[in-house]
């Protein structure tokens, strides 16, 4: 880091020996080299307005502007103007100051649109019974018309004597006096009390307003009791209750007392070296982020001295508070300012030596004073020279601005020149001689008196900074599991100094950063390096994470966001006729092709392939998985392969890495049976006694599927029926048949039926019963007639059975051994 210290006293002023103490300072955001800046300096000539320090380069050279009204004499000697702070509008050009008027004491508003021209500048606000008026000011750019927004917070001694804010919405338009209204602070003060200064605002570009001041709860006693207090407005200031919206949970009270009854030794005498205290206050609010506050105070810290600043934080919108980030013994005029880098700079002057020296120190922070930060003295004076002429000595306050990530400040000091005072070096517009640390008059000969000089200073921010690039906002676009996409990732450094890059980490392990064998990696200002980002997706979906540079950038780590989307496999299955393998006789069976297709970008893997029937068969596969090609398809038999008849149902099931989970296709089939059908007659009629007939019955199938016949056979026996020609059991194949022969044989005197039972695997008829009828017709002899003679036919025929009658002869051969004879009624 850069310091560069100047004194301010033009060379035109060398002869001066004022003690221009209580400086301030606005620097143009617009145009940084432009600013502005004030101390109790008067005019030269003793004119009638007051000056303000102006430069055009940044800072390296100062003039003053006679363009402030009001000056005069006050409490006894002359003086440009009491009080005055000034700010610049964010980007308006417009400066606005808050004075106490040394001519009536009353607060005035004021603005010019050109703080280095002659003009004075406007009045926009005229009050009295005011004390110490502070200046904020930034432009709404995100509200229409992007108007000057203005806040003062000033101590009202008025009818309301307490911490105030007088405000408007629109100062660079609004026509004096209108556009400003006083806006009192909650007050918690004793009856016939007050609040004392400080009152100091902070402004957020959301419409954040914060104000802090310290509320007196007993300011006749000294040391006196106050509390500090933190106010907030989320909108600007601008509604009928502004300020409430921290609201304190003891008295339920606008304003939250988060430093409570602290001791402040308010009086106006000296107290540190030649300087009194009471009154030191500074906030600042994180530019990136309006939850994030900071404020510093003095007090007693336990209630006796040393006169100490605190420095605290609150990342909660002012809710809630740190402990002590910073505690500096014997300290006064605490200055706060943040970055657009984060960084956090504290300005504050320190008695130090014994009460023998002013130190004037600065710090800047990238993590909020948790660690080690930088840190610098400015100028280490002694406190005891000059003498003070009025009080405050160096004054109540002094100012510090960020601008980007670069410092600007000021304050007030003992003007010896002597480098030794001046660690980081100093500049003098003034003549000076530093060989015999003396003030010279503008012949540059003469001796001048030492007096307190405002000094302004710059801290130039030199650091390596982080800003990346990566195509397509961080988007890899889609990937495989198991394939991954490269992406360049850009780290560029813009900065003014190396950077050092400490790691690289990936919130997500889909996104993996390169190896580094050894950090830090080192990129040089205005170099860059390319490292490669790696998309290797663990599994499907959309993948989003967070890549952390972190680096001395002081801005902090550095965030890249990236995107990408592992493409899901998809399984698609295909089988002709929705699935349905038609009829197929057991013993047979059918094939039919079912697809199994790929319709992602992303390789597919079948596991496993089912069926939920024996009846259907999948094909084996020796090794799993089966490897599926983008838009590829895979053809697998499915045997339709029936054990039973009937109709068949199966669910083939097709395991994958699909995410939607296994594809699942019906199938189904249809087992037909023979069909058994008779021909022929099994009716014999009548046979004459003695005699055989046969009768031919043929066994088909006319079904679509062979035909089991496992038997042909007559349901009980009789002797008098034989089947002559069996060929069963037999397999009938569809459309034949087999004959079988029925034998009678007439012997019988009373008509039996038989039955022919067929037995088969034809389900609709697996037992088919046949009648077998037959009867013997007698004929009688000659002369045997009636009665006798029906007995003599009968004998008769009997005996030709037996073998006595030729025609009877061909019986010989049966063999009945064995059957049981039918009870025929004879004896």
């Amino acid at each position: 880091m850069d310091v560069f210290v100047i004194n301010m006293i033009p060379k035109s002023l060398s002869g001066e020996t004022n003690q221009d103490s209580e400086p301030n300072l606005a620097v143009n955001l617009n145009n940084p080299k432009q600013i502005a800046a004030t101390a109790f300096t008067p005019d030269p000539l003793q004119g009638p307005s007051a000056p303000i320090y102006t430069s055009n380069d940044g800072g390296k050279s100062w003039a003053l502007n006679l363009i402030v009204p009001g000056a005069g004499f006050a409490v006894g000697f002359y003086l440009p103007t009491a009080d005055i702070t000034l700010r610049f509008g964010g980007k308006s050009n417009v400066l606005y100051a808050g004075i106490l008027r040394a001519d009536d004491l009353h607060l005035n508003v004021l603005r010019t649109d050109n703080y280095a021209g002659s003009a004075q500048m406007t009045v926009l606000e005229d009050r009295s019974n005011e004390d110490q008026p502070w200046v904020q000011a930034i432009t709404a750019e995100k509200v229409g018309g992007a108007p000057d927004r203005v806040y003062i917070g000033n101590n009202n001694f008025g009818a309301n004597p307490t911490a105030t804010v007088d405000l408007s919405l629109d100062a660079a338009t609004a026509p004096p006096p209108a556009g400003f209204s006083p806006n009192a602070l909650t007050a918690r003060i004793p009856a016939g009390g007050q609040n004392g200064p400080s009152i100091r605002t902070a402004a957020h570009e959301d419409g954040t307003v914060y104000a802090v001041f310290f509320n007196w709860q007993t300011p006749a006693a000294i040391p006196l009791t106050a509390d500090v207090v933190i106010c907030r407005d989320d909108n600007w200031a601008q509604g009928v209750t502004p300020f409430s919206a921290l609201i304190d949970p003891g008295d339920n009270l606008a304003g939250l007392r988060f430093a409570p009854n602290v001791q402040i030794p308010w009086a106006n005498f000296s107290y540190l070296g030649q300087e009194r205290v009471g009154s030191h206050l500074s906030i600042a609010v994180d530019p990136h982020n309006s939850s994030v506050v900071y404020v510093a105070w003095a007090d007693f810290p336990t209630g006796v001295a040393p006169y100490t600043i605190h420095l605290r934080r609150s990342t909660d919108r002012g809710v809630t508070w740190s402990s002590d980030l910073r505690l500096i013994p014997n300290g006064v005029n605490p200055a706060l300012a943040i970055s657009a880098k984060g960084q956090v700079g504290f300005l504050y002057q320190t008695l130090t030596d014994s009460g023998a020296t002013w130190e004037t120190h600065v710090e800047i922070s990238a993590n909020g004073f948790a660690g080690q930060w930088w840190t610098a003295v400015l100028a280490a004076v002694p406190s005891n020279a000059p003498a003070r002429t009025f009080l405050p000595y160096l004054g109540d306050y002094v100012y510090l601005q960020a601008v980007g990530k670069d410092f600007y400040g000021i304050f007030s000091a003992n003007n010896t020149p002597n480098a030794s005072n001046f660690p980081n070096g100093v500049v003098y517009q003034r003549n000076a001689n530093f060989g015999t640390h003396t003030l010279l008059d503008l012949d540059n000969v003469t001796p001048v008196p030492i007096s307190i000089d405002p000094f302004f200073f710059k801290v130039t921010i030199k650091t390596g900074e982080v800003a990346t690039a990566i195509a397509d906002s961080g988007n890899f676009g889609d990937a495989c599991l198991g394939s991954f996409v490269d992406e360049p990732l850009t780290i560029n450094n813009p900065g003014d100094a190396p950077l050092q890059i400490f790691n690289i980490t990936s919130s997500l392990a889909d996104f993996e950063v390169p190896s580094v064998l050894s950090y830090p990696l080192k990129v040089s200002a205005g170099d860059s390096i390319d490292l490669s980002i790696r998309f290797r997706p663990t599994s499907v979906g959309p993948k989003s994470a967070t890549l952390t540079i972190f680096s001395d950038d002081p801005a902090g780590p550095h965030t890249v966001s990236l995107s990408g989307a592992c493409l899901a496999p998809r399984l698609s299955m295909l089988i002709a006729n929705t699935g349905n393998f038609g009829k197929c006789c057991i013993g047979y069976f059918v094939d039919e092709s079912l697809v199994l297709g790929n319709s992602s970008k992303c390789g597919l893997s079948v596991t496993a392939i089912s069926s939920s029937s024996a009846d259907f068969l999948v094909p084996q596969v020796i090794t799993y998985p089966l490897r599926i090609g983008a838009g590829s398809a895979l053809s697998v038999p499915i045997r339709f392969e029936p054990t039973s008849l009937g109709s068949k149902s199966a669910t083939i099931t097709v395991t994958s890495d699909d995410p939607a989970g296994p594809g699942v296709i019906p199938v189904s089939g249809d087992v037909p049976s023979g069909k058994l059908a008779v021909t022929g007659s099994t009716l014999f009629g009548g046979v004459k006694c003695c005699r055989r007939e046969q009768r031919v019955v043929s066994v088909c199938n006319v079904g679509e599927c062979v035909l089991h016949v496992s038997s042909v056979a007559f349901k009980r026996k009789r002797r008098h029926f034989r089947l002559i020609n069996n060929p069963f059991p037999a397999i009938l194949h569809p459309g034949s048949c087999l004959d079988v022969v029925i034998q009678y044989r007439a012997e019988e005197r009373v008509p039996r039926a038989c039955e022919l039972v067929i037995a088969s695997d034809d389900p609709d008829h697996p037992v088919m019963c046949l009648d077998v009828i037959a009867h013997t017709i007698w004929e009688c002899c000659e002369g045997c007639r009636g009665e006798q003679g029906k007995k003599c036919c009968d004998e008769h025929c009997r005996e030709c059975c037996k073998g006595s009658n030729r025609a009877c002869r061909d019986d010989e051969d049966d063999d009945d051994d064995g059957e049981e004879r039918e009870d025929d009624g004879e004896s």
